[in-house]
């Protein structure tokens, strides 16, 4: 037995990837993940998505940004939060915006960032396997980086506060 790809979605880690020989090692390394995860914390990060929203300006900037970000170059990117959706992915999260029946913006065109993690992780589906856990944690990292900006007012590059 080689490896085994393994997702923690939801604490800013990501085991990719375990190197076993038996089955028992197997076994072991998976307790010790699944002993690692906070339930409490996962769901209360994710309950703190909902209580915050981006404007339909504040959304537009922010697509306007994730584009951006794709042709910088990669020395450039390193000052920003990384991003790890393609341009056919954006182009899902803002179809999904106007167009998903449980997911898209209000009437006012504002969307909390509850609905916006549901739309990246959406978008994230049409990603090769080898990538779609990497980005769901990318896409639950990015989302908490906007979270934590506007609960403190910081300034973020992504979003126009």
């Amino acid at each position: 037995m080689t490896g085994m790809g393994v997702s923690i979605t939801g604490i800013s880690s990501l085991a990719d990837q375990i190197r076993v020989n038996s089955l028992n090692q197997l076994s072991e390394a998976v307790e010790n993940l699944l002993m690692q995860y906070d339930r409490e914390k996962h769901l209360g990060m994710m309950e703190r998505m909902s209580r915050y929203e981006l404007t339909e300006a504040q959304f537009a900037h922010f697509i306007g940004k994730l584009r951006m970000y794709q042709f910088m170059d990669k020395t450039d990117q390193k000052q920003y939060f990384p991003v790890s959706l393609n341009d056919s992915q954006i182009n899902t999260v803002v179809k999904n915006y106007y167009q998903c029946p449980n997911f898209s913006c209000n009437g006012d065109g504002t969307i909390n960032l509850w609905k916006l993690y549901n739309l990246f992780t959406e978008a994230n589906k049409s990603s090769y396997i080898d990538n779609n856990f990497e980005r769901n944690v990318n896409a639950y990292d990015l989302t908490n980086n906007l979270v934590n900006s506007l609960q403190n007012r910081t300034e973020n590059w992504l979003i126009h506060n």
